[in-house]
């Protein structure tokens, strides 16, 4: 039931992302993807695999969750942030985005240790929040970096 439930959402995740109109540039879209995949798979690596602060089940059902979470779910959570933030215009209403957006991706990871995909060895939601506002300030600051650069070579 688990795995349909992700593996629903993921499929859905991915219409949305091919019916979705787009208001940016497609080098500007690729670059968000690769880079929250980076972030992502690159966290998620150095807490599972090197500093083994999580474990992930061993059944294989939960396993193959727990890589829908890390390759396809949070990126484009990510996604679909960086461009509903275009779209607003108020700086209050950024500011709400952001903290509903680390609020979803908290509760996503969360709901991933309620199902036993995430064990979780030491580690607190406060951490689990605080990683994501990092990785938020990353990417924003990755992201006006990559315009200036479509704007020097005359592409954006």
């Amino acid at each position: 039931m688990k795995l349909s439930i992700i593996v629903g959402l993921a499929l859905v995740l991915l219409i949305s992302l091919l019916i979705k109109r787009e208001k940016r540039n497609l080098l500007e879209n690729l670059f968000i993807m690769m880079i929250a995949e980076f972030l992502v798979t690159g966290y998620i690596g150095v807490f599972y695999i090197n500093l083994e602060i999580w474990s992930v089940a061993d059944r294989i059902d939960l396993f193959i969750i727990f890589r829908f979470y890390e390759v396809i779910i949070v990126p484009f959570i990510w996604f679909w942030y960086v461009n509903l933030l275009q779209n607003v215009e108020a700086l209050g209403l950024k500011v709400l985005l952001s903290c509903v957006f680390v609020a979803i991706q908290s509760g996503v990871e969360q709901w991933m240790g309620v199902w036993k995909v995430i064990l979780y060895q030491d580690w607190q939601l406060w951490q689990t929040v605080l990683l994501q506002i990092m990785m938020l300030l990353i990417l924003h600051m990755g992201l006006h970096w990559y315009r200036s650069i479509l704007r020097k070579e005359g592409i954006w």
